[in-house]
């Protein structure tokens, strides 16, 4: 890092900020998994060759398969949404205030 950055962002805030970001990175990739498999099973290809291959039978697992994809996705997207705008946002601007109001180092650190 850079000086005099190390002196404010020590080793262990930088492992807490990994973790962190570890943690997001999980929740976009699962973000990532459920839109891809939605736009994969829209597809018109995709669609008709389930219905080729299951029987009539299997429509009402086929449909509350759907829903749980559906609510999966909800509920991954709404985490998304909140870590990242409520949580990071709102930590972030009391960051950018405290900085702007401290006068000297010590009081910053």
């Amino acid at each position: 890092m850079p000086w005099p950055l190390h002196l404010v962002i020590t080793d262990r805030a930088l492992e807490e900020y990994n973790r962190v970001f570890r943690f997001l990175l999980t929740v976009r990739r699962t973000q990532m998994s459920l839109h891809r498999v939605w736009a994969r099973e829209t597809t018109g290809r995709r669609r008709h060759r389930s219905r080729r291959l299951a029987p009539a039978a299997d429509a009402d697992l086929r449909l509350r398969l759907q829903r749980l994809r559906l609510h999966m996705t909800l509920v991954v997207d709404n985490l998304q949404q909140y870590f990242v705008a409520d949580v990071l946002g709102s930590q972030f601007s009391r960051l950018d205030a405290r900085v702007a109001a401290s006068v000297d180092f010590e009081d910053l650190r």
